[in-house]
């Protein structure tokens, strides 16, 4: 049985999670490309998620050390704003969200979401500025018919392509956004390929089949316990 400790040092957690769920938080210099002439609603909510925290980065008023925990409050209101963590969390537990109850998906909801934001928004002090790329996005739109009403439903999905410049190396990102309501919200990130999801997915199911839901809540509940010692 792998160790507490282990199942969230993985390098594969590590580094391809940490890039796919921080790309859209770094403090950047966001520049449109040449090619966008009309910015899209699922982009702008992007560009917008990506200045709003560029703003809370560089507010000096929170830059003392003991401004940090509300620092970080603040950056992740503007996280939730933009993300679906419910959906997020139903895809990254994928089959077996199925086997929780409304309490437990309640609770792996608010954990799930506690750990993305000790584990990456405490990387993104030590991160220097870089440019990201608005390249494209592009819009589907799925019509369905609603099993029960037999009525045609359409819903819209989005995909925003970006490029981070780094150090002369692009790194492609896109965005995986859906449309609830009025809202464009992000329900997965990949990075060069590797979905922020999928990742975790995997990672969950091999906890889940070994620990079932028990093992896998004590698990998160012990990550963030570290994380809230440190700060």
């Amino acid at each position: 049985m792998k160790s507490k400790k282990q199942w969230m040092s993985k390098r594969i957690v590590r580094w391809w999670l940490f890039c796919a769920f921080v790309m859209i938080l770094l403090p950047v210099q966001v520049v449109a490309s040449p090619e966008v002439v009309v910015e899209s609603g699922a982009m702008k909510q992007v560009r917008t998620t990506v200045e709003q925290v560029l703003s809370i980065l560089r507010d000096k008023s929170l830059a003392a050390p003991e401004k940090r925990r509300e620092r970080r409050e603040l950056i992740m209101a503007r996280i939730k704003n933009a993300f679906d963590f419910v959906e997020i969390s139903s895809r990254a537990l994928g089959r077996n969200w199925l086997r929780l109850s409304r309490d437990e998906r309640i609770s792996f909801v608010g954990l799930f979401t506690a750990v993305l934001q000790h584990n990456y928004i405490s990387k993104l002090e030590a991160y220097s500025n870089e440019e990201v790329l608005f390249v494209n996005d592009e819009l589907n739109e799925i019509v369905r018919t609603d099993p029960k009403t037999k009525e045609r439903v359409t819903t819209y999905r989005s995909t925003v392509f970006t490029d981070i410049l780094k150090n002369d190396h692009k790194i492609p990102i896109q965005y995986k956004l859906k449309k609830v309501d009025d809202q464009w919200l992000v329900y997965d990130v990949v990075v060069e390929g590797v979905s922020l999801v999928m990742n975790y997915r995997s990672q969950f199911s091999q906890i889940y089949d070994k620990e079932k839901y028990v093992g896998l809540e004590e698990r998160m509940k012990e990550q963030i316990r570290k994380s809230e010692e440190s700060l």
